[in-house]
This record gives structure tokens, sequence and C-alpha cells, in this order.
């Protein structure tokens, strides 16, 4: 590791808000204005919300984990309401969520992720990837 540099696991840098999540199957979905995310951006709009926030997804599940065609880490900010093919990440510092995001769209995760029909990066395996996180200094505060 570089010096002024320090490895952390995510569940360090972050606190996880996946038991807030709700699935709404599509037949009980009230159309609205409010994204509701799933794994890989915004798959409806509905009438209510459960986060009012800047918050990180990553992808839960999903071919995409592996093949990584569109990003698996996005920020999201305002009403949302967020399903349970996304990971919900809350963070104290801006500048750490945006290089968290920017983290885990350049890694590979294959070794976090099981399943092969469904591809699946569980919470436990989430929160255990190790972040390269700057130490703080008195310049960097």
């Amino acid at each position: 590791m570089r010096e002024g540099w320090e490895l952390k696991k995510l569940i360090e840098v972050c606190e996880n808000l996946d038991s807030k999540r709700v699935p709404i199957t599509q037949n009980k979905r009230i159309a609205g204005n409010i994204p509701y995310y799933g794994a890989s951006g915004i798959v409806d709009y509905v009438e209510d919300y459960l986060f009012d926030e800047e918050l990180l997804l990553i992808s839960e599940d999903g071919a995409n984990l592996l093949a990584r065609t569109y990003p698996i880490a996005f920020s999201i900010s305002g009403k949302t309401w967020v399903n349970n093919h996304a990971h919900v990440l809350r963070f104290d510092n801006m500048r750490t969520q945006a290089f968290v995001e920017y983290y885990f769209n350049s890694i590979k995760l294959n070794d976090y992720v099981s399943g092969m029909a469904q591809p699946k990066l569980n919470q436990k395996s989430l929160n255990s990837i190790q972040i390269p996180i700057p130490h703080r200094t008195k310049t960097n505060r």
C-alpha cells in the first residue's frame, strides 16, 4: 500500500442501509414521479419514497456484476425508492462516496460474487471488500 493510504473494509467507511429496502412487485406499484431503483438504475417511477438523501447504490445481483456492461455503483440523491436488488450505502463524506463509487466501477468482483446462473454480491461479501482510503492528516481533513 502506498504511503498515506490504508486498507479499510467497506463497512468501516459507510453505513449499510439494506434493511430499509422494500421491493414492490410491478402490479402493486402506484405510478408517480419518484425514481424506483433496482440493480442497474431506475426501473420505474412510484408515488412514495423510502430515502431522501445522498446515497450510493451497488448492484446486488445480475449478470452485470461480472459482465460489467454498465456501472454497478451509482450515486442517487433526493426522494427515491430502492428495491432489494441494490445495496444502499450512506457516507458521512461525499468525497469518500465518490471515490468508492469510482473504485467499485473499476475493480473486478469475481472473488466476491457467488452463483453462476444468477450472480450475487451478498451483503457479507460486499462489506468485506477492502478499499484504499487516505490517512487523515492535518492537511487533508
